[in-house]
């Protein structure tokens, strides 16, 4: 198994003292696990290292705090409110805000290049006509009021519409959140890795 290699690895590079080694994980089960397997392949007391999720390492390591779902939900609806003249409520936009917001994270987590992808998927729809599977057409039944399959003309009005402003509500909502000293978690994972590949110190790696 991983972590068994990994322990042995440990064990191999740095004998049973491993108190001033930082092991970084992608959640917090695991370290029970590699302390099982510590003990397991040494024939000799270990002080285990220390553990750290990646989350609490970015954490450590950015100026931003994290923003919340809601708050961030809230500010997006805000910019979502300030762009479009006929705006649905924050009851009818929060659904969507949620989708919205999973896949600024994605995309920042990803290191994409937002600007490009949201133009492609703009691009793709406006040149398609039956674009929209049956879970997508759900979702934006419970979006825009007044839906029906029938009236597939304005859905896509309003659906390109919306993908049309992704844009700014991308940029906007990093820059609103970023002035309160936040950003929601892909944002905060983006910030990390440009200022690393900028050559910065963070805090958060030298420390460990």
């Amino acid at each position: 198994m991983f972590l068994r290699d990994v322990s042995i690895d440990l064990l191999n590079r740095y004998g049973n003292n491993l108190r001033n080694i930082t092991v970084v994980f992608p959640g917090k089960r695991a370290k029970l696990f590699m302390n099982q397997y510590l003990a397991q392949e040494s024939d000799a007391p270990v002080w285990a290292p220390n553990y750290i999720t990646i989350d609490e390492l970015v954490q450590r390591s950015t100026p931003y705090s994290k923003a919340d779902t809601i708050t961030s939900i809230c500010q997006l609806y805000k910019i979502y409110d300030q762009l479009v003249p006929d705006a649905e409520s924050l009851d009818e936009f929060y659904g969507w805000g949620e989708v919205i917001l999973s896949d600024f994270d994605d995309i920042d987590k990803h290191m994409a290049p937002a600007d490009k992808i949201f133009r492609n998927v703009y691009d793709l729809h406006s040149i398609s006509t039956d674009y929209l599977s049956p879970e997508q057409e759900q979702a934006l039944r419970e979006f825009f009021q007044n839906f029906s399959i029938e009236g597939n003309t304005e859905l896509k009005r309003r659906f390109l519409r919306l993908w049309d402003i992704m844009p700014d509500l991308y940029r906007r909502l990093n820059e609103e959140l970023s002035m309160q000293g936040r950003l929601y978690s892909g944002a905060q994972y983006r910030q990390v890795a440009e200022a690393l590949k900028a050559g910065q110190t963070l805090p958060g790696m030298t420390d460990m």
